[in-house]
């Protein structure tokens, strides 16, 4: 089939929703920027366009093309299929087409997809490593603009583990199934996504002599089935942990449950198990989903949702925490406490003239920050959470376990008896706390609530009498009767 080329023509199409500088516009080139090329190659390509040596097809939408001027349906999809471009689904591993760039807009039966794809021979990897590395600076210049983001402190951080040009980085090794030999094939598909009727096709089709020799030198990646990810963020939402989600998957990997298994294994272009390489993107899919910006540092996410005059602020989560300082400067702490309207509810019901429960944990999250936990006990004797305190530890500090005192534990319990006294008008005197035997704990308790009665934990006891115990009865043999009859003595009490 010869190549059509039509230019400065309008489609004879309904007009779709499309952004200001429309992608049907007649006379468009491709965006050659989009591409991972090198230095000779964006040269070779702009003489390609500047001398009109690309393609450039509209294609009409009407069923009936007897009086169109423009191209049928089916002679894209013949075009399509000559330069084994699929628009639905996944390519064959062993293609040579890369996938680059999409781009989607409209709504209903005016929405409109963009596709860009690259000849693999063509893909450039020093160029595709020189763009995550500025991809990375801009991130962290990009972090000090952050709209009203905490500024000193935070500014300062940034800058310090901003990159050098100290060293060249190692380059990266080639993972493409080719290899390179500076093709410049590429295409630029805008189609209907419902449909996958093609409005134009852009780009230049001519491969080099190298591509067209090339074969197969390394093992293609296989992807993990897009059902796998679906169910394993389901189950990460569900509360499950990786390591469980790892094992549903191999359950239902020998059950064949999952989408498109029953399939011939010759003509599947996916996998079905996940790899500790997988755990990346299924935590960052996660983040996405829950609207987390996983390209900004966490302290300016966290100041963007609570801050009203930010374009990220999350009206919800700011209702839920009921104070809040950002860590500004070296002497600061981050701090937070979070009660959300049931967590409110709860703490009338079962901690007011009650009992509560207080106690911390240190491994929350990959950074040095503290978090303490006030629940209650419901009818059911179920623990019920009250607040969240959380805090950071100070600067300095080598172990977060040890980044607390009473003080800091006295202000955000004075918060929060503050906060729900305030709200209800009337004070809040629960009457019995449980805490393990940390005296940092039980201080601030004093401190905050003069009456309160203060117990302590079963369990926490009996795990320091052992701790102790084992401590002082280390290296006991069968020939020390004394010390062997104590610690049988002692294990028997423990048990009663």
């Amino acid at each position: 089939m010869s190549q059509r080329r039509i230019r400065f023509m309008q489609p004879q199409v309904a007009s779709a929703k499309r952004p200001s500088n429309s992608l049907l516009t007649d006379g468009l080139k491709p965006q050659i920027s989009q591409l991972l090329l090198t230095k000779q190659q964006i040269s070779a390509l702009k003489k390609l366009h500047d001398s009109n040596a690309f393609t450039n097809i509209l294609y009409s939408l009407e069923p009936d093309t007897a009086n169109s001027h423009l191209p049928s349906q089916m002679e894209a999809r013949i075009f399509l299929g000559e330069n084994s471009i699929q628009l639905s689904g996944r390519d064959p591993l062993k293609s040579r087409w890369r996938l680059i760039r999409t781009q989607t807009w409209g709504i209903g039966n005016e929405k409109r997809t963009k596709a860009v794809y690259q000849c693999a021979c063509g893909y450039s990897t020093l160029t595709r490593q020189e763009v995550e590395i500025s991809r990375k600076e801009k991130k962290i210049m990009k972090v000090n603009r952050q709209d009203d983001a905490p500024t000193a402190f935070h500014n300062k951080a940034n800058q310090s583990k901003a990159p050098t040009n100290s060293h060249t980085p190692r380059p990266w090794n080639r993972h493409m199934a080719y290899d390179f030999t500076g093709c410049l094939v590429h295409a630029d598909i805008t189609f209907c996504p419902e449909d996958q009727k093609v409005l134009r096709i852009m780009g230049y089709f001519t491969h080099n002599e190298g591509c067209q020799n090339a074969k197969i030198v390394r093992l293609p990646p296989i992807p993990l089935h897009p059902h796998v990810y679906e169910i394993a963020l389901q189950q990460l939402q569900s509360g499950f942990d990786l390591y469980a989600v790892k094992e549903i998957n191999l359950q239902l990997f020998k059950n064949k449950v999952y989408k498109g298994m029953k399939e011939d294994p010759q003509f599947r272009n996916f996998r079905y198990l996940i790899l500790r390489s997988d755990s990346s993107r299924i935590y960052r899919t996660l983040s996405q989903r829950q609207g987390i910006d996983t390209r900004t540092t966490p302290e300016v996410n966290i100041h963007n949702w609570l801050s009203p005059s930010s374009r990220l602020y999350k009206p919800l989560l700011h209702q839920s925490v009921i104070s809040y300082s950002p860590r500004t400067t070296t002497e600061e702490r981050f701090k937070a406490c979070i009660v959300s309207k049931e967590m409110e509810d709860a703490t009338w019901r079962y901690g007011h003239n009650s009992q509560i429960i207080l106690d911390g944990t240190f491994g929350v999250c990959d950074r040095r920050v503290l978090l303490f936990i006030i629940m209650g006990i419901d009818k059911d004797r179920r623990g019920v959470p009250l607040a969240f305190l959380l805090f950071s530890a100070p600067s300095g500090n080598r172990q977060t376990a040890a980044g607390y005192n009473t003080d800091i534990l006295t202000e955000m319990l004075r918060d929060w008896k503050n906060w729900l006294e305030k709200r209800k008008s009337m004070p809040f005197t629960p009457s019995v706390a449980i805490t393990d035997n940390d005296t940092k704990e039980r201080g601030a308790l004093i401190a905050v609530f003069p009456q309160i009665l203060l117990l302590l934990c079963k369990f926490h006891t009996r795990q320091c009498w052992t701790n102790k115990r084992n401590s002082l009865m280390t290296n006991v043999s069968g020939s020390n009767f004394i010390k062997q009859q104590t610690k049988t003595r002692l294990q028997i009490l423990e048990a009663s």
